[in-house]
């Protein structure tokens, strides 16, 4: 089979590979699309501590049952239309056991720790399976991974009908948070990106979108509320958008900090203590919001077309890599893997 496999930094090649063999209790999926995500890009960068060379990479695939291989009572059949919560972990740690597995100490991911979807066929253990309808848009659906961040992100947001939120950054991450948010009643919804092409993406699907280099952020978040911000949610992550996300929020208000830090950023203890800020983190998602992030998306509550900016072949996957590095555009790019 083909399959897109990391040799190091800046170099991802198209190799043939065998098709994976089942152990008990896994599935082979034929692999429809694979989704490129930023912590892909670190990966090719060579910035990610555990990617190893001769790994295929891809966490947000999914496609069409081929083979099972199970020795208990599955409702799976060959041909049923399916996604995969990717995350790889020991399942007998306290978070594993309390359902918190994305916590657990020795967790992974697909595509990073073992090999992943960017492939014509991945094998998956059997609980990571998850249905989707016989007549689904595969294209549709593929945003399903990157969704179920967001509705993990909102979960922990502890939103209220007619609530202030800002969003900042315009990614792919942070417009899925700001639909969700929409969806759970916030009206107040401020999405701050410096990019143009993404500032012109939010305010296109809706949201109230600034330029914090231009424009005062903290008078447009005023203008919905005096105290300010009820929810802060950092998708950007670094010392300014911290100090940005403090400057934000209303006493007793929420700060969600959903970014990947990878500096040391200083914070006010004083100013948590003073406002009773509420600071939360939000670190993937588990089976309930890849559940969640499935219904969202087959009840047609939001179009996800918008986020889909490009689509790519198998064949050409290596070039993207460096494309979507330099490039300046762009929310989510799919690779097709079999059409």
């Amino acid at each position: 089979m083909k399959a897109l496999v990391y040799v190091g930094p800046k170099d991802v090649r198209l190799m043939d590979r065998p098709k994976p063999e089942l152990q008990d209790n896994e599935v082979l999926i034929k692999v429809r699309y694979c989704g490129v995500c930023g912590s892909d890009i670190t990966m090719y960068l060579g910035k990610h501590t555990r990617i190893r060379s001769g790994t295929i990479m891809g966490h947000e695939f999914l496609g069409e049952v081929a083979e099972i291989k199970a020795n208990r009572k599955t409702d799976l059949e060959i041909g049923d239309c399916v996604t995969v919560e990717p995350i790889v972990h020991c399942h007998d740690c306290f978070y594993c056991k309390t359902g918190r597995y994305n916590l657990c100490f020795s967790r992974g991911i697909c595509g990073c720790d073992v090999d992943g979807g960017f492939a014509e066929f991945v094998k998956v253990p059997l609980d990571k399976i998850i249905k989707l309808s016989k007549s689904c848009d595969f294209k549709k659906m593929a945003i399903i991974e990157p969704l179920a961040v967001a509705v993990s992100a909102v979960s922990k947001c502890k939103l209220q009908i007619g609530d202030t939120a800002v969003i900042l950054g315009g990614g792919p991450i942070g417009l899925l948070i700001a639909q969700v948010m929409r969806y759970r009643g916030a009206t107040g919804i401020i999405v701050s990106e410096i990019n143009t092409y993404r500032l012109q993406k939010a305010q296109e699907m809706g949201f109230v979108a600034v330029n914090p280099n231009k424009e005062n952020l903290i008078s447009t978040v005023k203008g919905f509320n005096e105290l300010g911000a009820d929810v802060v949610v950092d998708t950007v992550g670094n010392h300014s958008s911290v100090e940005t996300a403090f400057k934000l929020v209303r006493r007793a208000g929420l700060i969600n900090l959903v970014a990947l830090y990878h500096e040391m950023i200083p914070i006010d203890l004083l100013q948590i203590v003073y406002s009773e800020i509420n600071l939360k983190g939000t670190f993937v998602y588990t089976y309930n919001d890849f559940r969640g992030a499935k219904n969202l998306l087959e009840k047609g509550i939001f179009d996800v077309k918008p986020f889909i900016t490009d689509v790519y072949p198998l064949e050409d996957a290596a070039e993207v890599f460096e494309k979507i590095y330099r490039r300046d555009n762009g929310l989510k790019t799919l690779i097709e893997i079999v059409s």
